[in-house]
């Protein structure tokens, strides 16, 4: 025990102790408590490198190869769509969030362990911020999704959003590294400031959501969940034969009280050109089954297409040269069509396109690689400039917006619905492509964070994966993730009110992030004590 306690002492025990912590994190959805204590390791590993004089390349090095490892494995749900997208985006990702350990390492070596400190949080919740930002966007590791487990201990996410849980981890392990580096008259006060840290944000969650009062009004939602393999039927079966059995589960559920029906992403995989839209004979099927309930509204994920010369107005091209690998003479969009009997067609196109998978990222840099990473689809959509993110379909005074698969992991999009005055969100999905409840599950993991974050209702329709509805606490009310073709009904409320997240949006990041700012005139001007050399064995 002696021996094995001295290994986890030393650099290379230190870092795969942080390793481990992160995948025991990550692999039990349940285990995701392990992130308050995960980077104390590599941290204090950090602190040892300074006062023996290392220089910074250890620093980097091990952080990089723990979070490598980390992303890497968490990244396997992936692995049917290419390991080469796994490597990527962990190597990206793991490189991209060495950078706060080297700024930690900077002001450490410069005397300035309280600002070092600061100066790594502040850094990681600026990459974390922009990760939702740029073209190369994957916000799955923002450590905040990973308290989606617990909806009960996140319930003030309505104020802070996901960032307030990045945060809540972050200052945890740097308390938890200050109660375990304090003197020994200091653990008590040390241990009572991590219980503070730790217990008043789950206290304040339980209040939250014991006072929370849903709306009175509730409306029918019908969910189809047609568990299409992608790779054998979806684009196999000739659209007709789809369609079909699409249409005969929604007509057997289908009541006058059925308010919306809601079908997945891209459901219906080969749909028209745009010209041609109100002419398109499986749209007008759809029509004549809305015709005999006034009352529904139908709501479904489609690709559409547009020559160049004439893209559709709502849905203008942004790069219009970057659109199908294959074969690069029309602009194709993932579409959600709102349908209502004696109504217009309202449309919008998904506006966060997964990177390498659905859209080039970086393409001035990372282009080279497109060609070795390709699309489990064959196809690139087209990226936008004016897309209608808040669009809402309004069915009388019910007001409603959806969500397209990815865009559930940008708490900033629904935030704008709400704020435009959503009452009720849907998240159609295709989850088909990498074939497993465990991606499905991360995906069903954002929509909780979302409905707490704007306290509204969701309802998700997913191809192949998880189904289900959620109500504004987070609670999962109904799913399906039975491998068959089936329908989910189901009754949520309606709720009008705007969370303060939803009016003020990342507000956390931004103070984070400018309080980290103002750390680099400390550090210019303001040195502390030099680096005392060590008087014991190296590490």
């Amino acid at each position: 025990m002696k021996s094995l306690f001295h290994w986890f002492s030393t650099w290379p025990g230190l870092f795969m102790a942080s390793a481990f912590l992160l995948l025991l994190s990550t692999i039990d959805r349940h285990l995701s408590v392990f992130f308050f204590g995960a980077f104390v390791p590599l941290l204090f590993f950090q602190q040892e490198q300074i006062r023996h004089l290392k220089g910074p390349f250890a620093s980097m090095l091990m952080p990089w190869i723990a979070l490598f490892l980390w992303q890497g494995i968490d990244l396997l749900w992936l692995s049917k769509m290419g390991l080469e997208k796994v490597f990527l985006i962990a190597f990206c990702n793991s490189l991209i969030f060495t950078l706060p350990f080297f700024a930690r390492y900077v002001f450490l070596n410069r005397g300035r362990p309280v600002l070092a400190n600061l100066i790594w949080l502040s850094s990681w919740v600026a990459l974390e911020f922009l990760h939702v930002q740029w073209s190369l966007a994957f916000p799955m590791f923002q450590l905040g999704n990973f308290l989606a487990v617990w909806p009960q201990f996140i319930q003030w996410y309505e104020w802070t959003g996901v960032f307030g849980g990045s945060l809540w981890i972050l200052g945890g392990n740097l308390l938890i590294l200050h109660a375990f580096t304090a003197e020994a008259k200091q653990y008590s006060i040390r241990a009572v400031y991590l219980a503070t840290l730790l217990l008043i944000p789950i206290a304040i969650s339980f209040v939250l959501e014991m006072r929370f009062a849903e709306g009175e009004k509730t409306v029918e939602v019908l969910s189809l969940h047609p568990n299409t393999n992608c790779y054998s039927e979806k684009f196999v079966i000739p659209q007709h034969e789809l369609i079909d059995t699409y249409l005969s589960y929604t007509a057997e559920a289908l009541k006058p009280s059925t308010r919306f029906v809601i079908w997945p992403e891209t459901a219906i995989p080969q749909g028209p050109w745009l010209s041609s839209l109100t002419n398109d004979p499986d749209i007008q099927r759809i029509r004549d089954l809305l015709s005999r309930f006034p009352s529904t509204n139908f709501i479904t994920g489609i690709n559409t297409y547009a020559t160049l010369d004439n893209p559709h107005p709502a849905l203008t091209a942004l790069n219009p040269e970057v659109t199908t690998i294959k074969d690069p003479k029309y602009l194709s969009y993932n579409t959600i069509l709102h349908l209502a009997d004696q109504q217009g067609i309202q449309m919008r196109s998904k506006s966060r396109l997964v990177p390498f998978e659905e859209t080039e990222a970086l393409t001035g840099i990372l282009r080279p690689l497109q060609k070795w990473i390709g699309s489990a689809s064959g196809k690139h959509y087209s990226s936008f400039r004016h897309n209608p993110v808040t669009q809402l379909a309004k069915d009388q005074r019910i007001r409603t917006a959806t969500l397209i698969c990815y865009e559930s992991a940008f708490g900033g999009i629904s935030a704008e619905m709400s704020r435009k005055g959503a009452d009720l969100l849907f998240v159609l999905l295709n989850e088909g492509w990498y074939d497993n409840l465990r991606g499905a599950q991360k995906f069903l993991d954002l929509s909780v964070l979302r409905a707490i974050e704007t306290r509204k209702s969701i309802v998700r329709s997913s191809n192949r994966g998880i189904s289900a509805a959620i109500s504004p606490t987070g609670k999962i009310l109904s799913y399906l993730d039975e491998q068959e073709t089936a329908i989910l009904q189901t009754e949520v409320s309606l709720n009008e009110g705007v969370t303060l997240y939803s009016r003020l949006g990342d507000w956390v990041a931004y103070l984070t992030i400018l309080a980290g700012l103002l750390c680099f005139p400390a550090l210019l001007f303001f040195h502390g004590p030099p680096v005392s050399k060590p008087d014991t064995n190296e590490l």
